[in-house]
């Protein structure tokens, strides 16, 4: 869920920054506030509000044209400011989706 290995995490604990739940399976839990501190999550607030970026994507220049990037960021934005999220960034590219070296999105 926050992309941090298994191993990560155990060792975390080890360092006593983390402290698990204990099941009576013997699996542990943790607690999503103490991961997301470690990652300097817990600093995205702003006067209680949640700050969030914004990215969208079409494949093609035609659908650009079309105006399907205006409209996916267009509802993205709708969609954030419904929930009470400050938007700080708004990116948007046309690239294909297969490519993982995307400049925006990176």
């Amino acid at each position: 869920m926050m992309n941090v290995s298994g191993l990560t995490i155990l060792r975390w604990e080890e360092k006593g920054l983390v402290h698990p739940v204990r099941l009576e399976s013997g699996h542990r839990r943790y607690k999503k506030s103490e991961i997301e501190k470690l990652l300097g999550l817990d600093t995205i607030k702003l006067d209680d509000k949640v700050n969030c970026i914004i990215y969208s994507r079409v494949s093609t220049k035609k659908q650009q044209k079309s105006g399907n990037l205006e409209r996916q960021t267009s509802r993205l934005k709708e969609y954030a400011l419904k929930r009470g999220y400050h938007i700080i960034e708004v990116y948007e590219e046309v690239a294909s989706g297969i490519n993982e070296n995307r400049r925006q999105l990176n």
